[in-house]
């Protein structure tokens, strides 16, 4: 398995393919929506499912504020502490306008094939834990939670706009 290419600051996303890398060298780029692979003759490619929650949360704030308060680093580790999870097993993939819309998703800490099962218990039980303590109003985001959508469900609160527009993150 050949690791996705690193991020490059200069441009703000995943790096350029390098074909340098062997068969398989890829990237997604979330803000862009796309992947790259480089496939040679012969390569072999295999697409397997992650195992995790895709979320995506409306705060009631503009960017600038968001990003003055610490902005995707300081929303993660919001989110890790509010979950009792590691901060590493949070990724975000796109912050909007739109009030601040972050799409990001939870990875199963289980990563065999052989523990599907666990690993959507798992992903279930912290769906459940996100909902309740954002009911319960004892999550801290930063901003007032507007809306939240979990694996594509309005979960809580009002629609989120989609055609938002994206900025880097």
């Amino acid at each position: 398995m050949v690791p996705e290419t690193s991020w490059d600051e200069t441009i703000g996303q995943p790096a350029e393919l390098t074909k340098m890398a062997g068969c398989g060298e890829n990237r997604f780029v979330g803000i862009k929506n796309f992947i790259e692979f480089y496939l040679d003759t012969g390569c072999t490619l295999v697409i397997e499912p992650r195992d995790a929650i895709k979320g995506m949360v409306r705060l009631e704030w503009t960017l600038s504020e968001f990003y003055a308060d610490g902005g995707v680093t300081r929303f993660i580790d919001r989110l890790a502490s509010s979950l009792g999870i590691h901060a590493s097993r949070i990724k975000t993939v796109q912050v909007r306008e739109g009030s601040v819309i972050i799409d990001f998703f939870i990875e199963s800490e289980t990563t065999s094939d052989e523990d599907a099962d666990q690993a959507q218990s798992e992903l279930d039980d912290i769906t459940a834990a996100l909902l309740s303590i954002i009911e319960d109003g004892t999550i801290d985001l930063g901003a007032p939670i507007l809306g939240f959508v979990s694996n594509g469900e309005l979960i809580y609160g009002d629609e989120i706009p989609v055609d938002a527009q994206a900025v880097g993150l």
